[in-house]
């Protein structure tokens, strides 16, 4: 088996020792699919287009573990490239999560750290807001992605505040993408004025269909197994989901063990009771990977 779909820095890795081969198959990658890539296309014409008064901005949401973060990674990925020597600072992508943060005070710091725009968190919050909104001029940031975003929305206290907020980035012009849980929807909806500029996009459990054995498919190729393992068959496929509940990183990440167990055991294909195997040990653990 050829192994060029492979980091190049591990272009030998079809002779590396069992170990390294398990690590490679647990490191977490992005894997293309047809609902993840309508979004980043969304994400990618946005930044073609010239700036407008009302600027057009996205919302994927989902429950936990959908998939969301790594999909708006990918996005910011894509579409990054490094200054010319001598350009001015332009930085058209900022991408922050709100992990760990419900308040504005935290949202301003964190996209002003992400601008390199010395502050401190002494200062009043609307003047950290003021500086937020020059730093994001200065820098010509065209997308503001904001991850885990319900965090914000989701704490009472200041749910005005936090909309007033987004409205006013909106008006900079900045186009918002952004990702979070149901609430985070159920707020951005109740604004008179959000609500039509956000478009949404929902991710949800995956079913037997062509498009989740494409994805499924397409990670067994990915891993570094010397033999096939058919996890995309028609005989195969249907049970991982049955016992993954059809959850993408449960799934994901259960095939990803099942590899390294599969290698760690001397064996070059993943078994349908190695398969089983890993999943039923995620689900017991309460273990699943970060969305």
């Amino acid at each position: 088996m050829k192994y060029d779909h492979l980091d190049p820095r591990l272009e030998n890795l079809a002779d590396a020792d069992k170990e390294t081969r398990a690590a490679y198959a647990l490191a977490d990658k992005y894997l293309p699919y047809s609902a993840a890539e309508n979004i980043i296309l969304e994400f990618e014409w946005i930044l073609k287009q010239d700036p407008t008064n009302r600027p057009k901005c996205l919302l994927v949401f989902g429950e936990p573990g959908m998939g969301k973060s790594m999909i708006l990674e990918e996005a910011r990925r894509r579409t990054h490239s490094a200054p010319a020597e001598g350009a001015s600072r332009e930085i058209p992508v900022v991408m922050i999560s709100l992990g760990g943060s419900s308040d504005l005070r935290g949202l301003f710091s964190r996209i002003l750290r992400a601008l390199d725009s010395p502050h401190t968190l002494n200062e009043r919050p609307h003047a950290l807001y003021e500086q937020t909104c020059l730093s994001l001029k200065f820098a010509n940031t065209r997308i503001l992605v904001i991850d885990e975003l319900h965090n914000l929305l989701l704490a009472r206290s200041h749910l005005g505040e936090a909309m007033a907020v987004l409205r006013d980035f909106t008006n900079l012009p900045l186009s918002i993408v952004c990702a979070g849980i149901g609430g985070a929807r159920i707020c951005i909806a109740a604004d008179e004025q959000l609500k039509h500029r956000f478009r949404c996009h929902k991710l949800v459990a995956w079913s037997e269909s062509q498009d989740t054995r494409s994805i499924v498919a397409t990670l067994e190729s990915r891993l570094p197994l010397r033999e096939p393992s058919g996890l995309a068959s028609k005989k195969i496929l249907p049970v991982l989901l049955r016992l993954s509940g059809g959850h993408p990183q449960t799934l994901i990440t259960g095939i990803r063990e099942a590899a390294r167990d599969a290698l760690l055991a001397g064996k070059e294909n993943i078994s349908l009771t190695t398969a089983k195997n890993a999943i039923n040990r995620m689900l017991a653990e309460k273990y699943e990977s970060s969305a």
